[in-house]
């Protein structure tokens, strides 16, 4: 399995991607967006975790450029932010997020990636 961090917090993709390796996860973590998909043509990856303000795009505008590459349609995408906007939010859910995560609550998204790997790992 493959993950991908994309956000401007070099704490937060750090502590995503030891949490992801101890899952057995390989990760490639990117700062900005239009960089990130041009990857994902290339590479396919299982799981994304997008910050909504990255350094060159909206995280929004990211998931709806992702779900236009067709390899990763269905590629669970974890949305992560700061913001209580709730029209945000929907927005987000409208754009192809499959979850939304507060970054202040780090260790809700911590136990729900656990789930989602163990889960995705006992699938495949």
């Amino acid at each position: 399995m493959r993950a991908m961090i994309v956000d401007i917090s070099k704490s937060l993709t750090v502590l995503l991607c030891q949490h992801l390796a101890d899952q057995k996860v390989k990760t490639i973590g990117e700062t900005q967006g239009s960089a990130a998909l041009q990857m994902l043509k290339q590479v396919q990856c299982d799981l994304i975790c997008v910050a909504l303000h990255l350094e060159d795009m909206d995280g929004i505008e990211f998931v709806k450029q992702l779900r236009q590459i067709p390899a990763h349609h269905s590629t669970q995408v974890f949305l992560l932010t700061s913001s209580g906007d709730a029209q945000r939010l929907i927005d987000a859910k409208e754009a192809g997020a499959n979850e939304i995560f507060q970054k202040s609550n780090v260790n809700e998204l911590l136990h729900r990636v656990t789930d989602w790997c163990q889960n995705h790992q006992a699938a495949s």
